[in-house]
């Protein structure tokens, strides 16, 4: 019974950030005292944490652990080892910060499992330099480089944000092809790989931009969009010749990879 309720508990923060207690007892029709024995039991065994907002508690997914966001990337804190049975996956280690994109976010795991589809054992495109609009903490830009882009500019207009990503990168030895630029500017370049996780009216502003850089052929990975607003974004990227190659969602969010048109 306990089993079944823990999957239960683990299938519902798959699909919300977050639930308080109450939420979780409402969803599932079994006893309070079973299922709060279960959290706790999670909580215990740091599948899950709670917090507290404004006075009330809230039950989360627990990343103080290693955890695969993809087939094969993990996420790791910098105080862990990868365990055994993970051993052959991509690991990315990310310190805990302010700065957005720790990787557990859905349109940040959008992104990070629509590269590992399109780079894992990528055969088609040398990437020789890729551009990471919004780094963040510097998650997409380091799953880039282990993924086999040779240069990576990561731009973001935070300096929070710059200081984190530098850390980050630090941590994951990628000192020598990770460059980090505070600036709301777009080095000129032409790139095999972009990465955006913007929302909807930045990545329509800067479309024609987008098209600009990408080089033929080319990638422009992002997410940061909602699953109302992806068909809207899709037709105006092809009005810039950005074609979608395949897209995903999770929750309320989407992301999708785009593929220069050559004609």
């Amino acid at each position: 019974m306990y089993e079944k309720i823990e999957k239960n508990i683990l299938t519902l923060l798959s699909k919300k950030e977050r639930l308080t207690p109450g939420q979780i007892f409402a969803e599932l029709k079994y006893p309070r005292r079973m299922v709060m024995q279960t959290i706790n039991h999670l909580v215990r065994n740091e599948h899950l944490l709670f917090t507290y907002e404004l006075g009330t508690a809230f039950v989360r997914r627990s990343y103080n652990k290693p955890v695969r966001v993809s087939e094969h990337i993990v996420l790791v804190p910098p105080n862990r080892s990868i365990p055994k049975e993970l051993s052959s996956n991509i690991a990315i280690k990310i310190a805990k910060g302010a700065a957005f994109g720790d990787g557990h976010h859905p349109t940040t795991s959008l992104i990070i499992q629509l590269l590992d589809k399109t780079l894992y054992r990528n055969n088609k495109i040398a990437i020789k330099k890729a551009l990471d609009i919004g780094t963040g903490s510097g998650v997409l830009a380091i799953l880039a480089a282990k993924l086999g882009a040779e240069n990576v500019i990561a731009t973001d207009i935070d300096p929070i944000a710059i200081y984190e990503a530098q850390i980050n990168v630090k941590i994951n030895q990628l000192t020598d092809c990770i460059t980090l630029i505070k600036s709301d500017e777009f080095p000129d370049n032409t790139y095999q790989l972009i990465l955006a996780n913007l929302r909807y009216p930045t990545l329509i502003n800067i479309a024609e931009k987008l098209n600009q850089l990408i080089d033929k052929p080319g990638y422009v990975i992002c997410s940061g969009y909602t699953n109302d607003e992806s068909k809207s974004l899709t037709n105006i990227f092809k009005q810039h010749s950005l074609v979608c190659m395949y897209n995903s969602k999770q929750n309320k969010w989407a992301g999708g990879v785009f593929w220069k048109e050559t004609m």
